[in-house]
């Protein structure tokens, strides 16, 4: 079946997420306090950026939602390599789903940040900054998944090439010790490079169809 602009165009939603989150972090949430800075300091900072940390949550908002699209991506060439109940497709499509909602947590709270910062007590904005900070659990979780189902998949059927299911195994590893935002920063180099990998090869998986 041939697919429309907007469907072919579809994979690299992958590419657009990796942009606008990279944006988040080096644009508009840079230089954001950790979760050990004093009380101070993380209220001087957010009464400082609120309106830019405000814009940065918009974004990452943005980000998820690009991230979803091209996991649909993702799950449909899985599905259609794997077969009878795709399973791992599902497990990969669950990961990628787990990832967006921890993102979606973070741009929740940076947003909420932005806007209250200067309305609520000290210590509201201290500790919804070390949520906003260290909350990381469900992106984290939802990599490993996604980088594991589908590096799997791409094993056993070919899906994608077997250096870049190795890498993923690697990543997501690397992703579950104290190096954890190496890895966050290699998942998505990950997913920029399967992204582009997806969209140039539909016109060989149609003709192998």
């Amino acid at each position: 079946m041939k697919r429309s602009p907007l469907e072919r165009l579809a994979p690299l939603a992958g590419v657009g997420f990796v942009v606008a989150l990279l944006s988040v972090f080096f644009v508009f949430g840079s230089n954001e306090p950790s979760a050990t800075d004093s009380t101070q300091t993380v209220v001087n900072y957010w009464h400082a950026h609120h309106s830019r940390e405000m814009a940065g949550g918009l974004v990452g908002i943005l980000a998820v939602i690009l991230l979803v699209w091209f996991a649909g991506s993702v799950r449909e060439r899985l599905a259609a390599a794997e077969g009878g109940q795709g399973r791992l497709a599902s497990i990969s499509f669950a990961g990628f789903i787990l990832f967006a909602v921890g993102g979606t947590i973070f741009s929740g709270l940076e947003f909420a940040l932005g806007d209250v910062a200067t309305k609520v007590p000290d210590g509201v904005v201290q500790t919804l900054s070390v949520m906003e900070s260290d909350l990381f659990a469900p992106v984290a979780a939802g990599a490993i998944l996604a980088l594991f189902a589908t590096g799997i998949a791409s094993l056993r059927y070919g899906v994608l090439p077997a250096w870049l299911a190795w890498l993923g195994f690697v990543i997501g590893v690397v992703t579950f010790t104290p190096a954890g935002f190496f890895g966050f920063l290699a998942f998505l180099v990950w997913v920029l490079i399967t992204s582009v990998m997806l969209y140039t090869s539909q016109d060989q998986e149609a003709a192998a169809g």
